[in-house]
């Protein structure tokens, strides 16, 4: 179903996930990189506006690497992993949306807040945090 009141997002991520491989273990790898690749990007989006010490970029760092509770979440077939990921990413695009107003990136705010949306509804108050950041700047 297209429309349903149980998000269907994970769902339409398997469907075209399986057209390109039918592999578990390629399903795994993929929600572990790309979780990996959110919380970097959500560390140098820091790192950019924010400018924290050494230290502290070497704990984040070490917490992104060597953390095992990412393999052990990306080991399963949930929307968990996606949502984390996700989750990460809007948040990037909302510290940057503090910094820099550009409308591509209000864009891809609002792109992100409906896939996170669409892969869970517990996305459900990120509208409401928005708001309260479009009208800080």
């Amino acid at each position: 179903m297209d429309i349903s009141t149980w998000p269907v997002g994970y769902s339409k991520f398997l469907r075209v996930f399986s057209a390109f491989t039918h592999s578990d273990l390629a399903l795994v790898l993929f929600q572990y990189l790309f979780l990996e690749a959110a919380i970097f990007c959500f560390i140098f989006t820091l790192m950019y506006f924010l400018k924290p010490g050494r230290v502290v970029l070497y704990i984040l760092m070490a917490f992104a690497v060597f953390n095992p509770l990412l393999l052990f979440m990306s080991n399963y077939v949930s929307a968990d992993t996606l949502f984390t990921g996700l989750s990460l990413l809007w948040l990037s695009s909302l510290v940057g949306m503090l910094y820099v107003a550009d409308r591509r990136l209000i864009w891809a705010h609002a792109v992100l807040l409906v896939l996170c949306f669409v892969v869970r509804h517990n996305a459900l108050y990120y509208p409401f945090v928005s708001l309260v950041a479009f009208f800080y700047f």
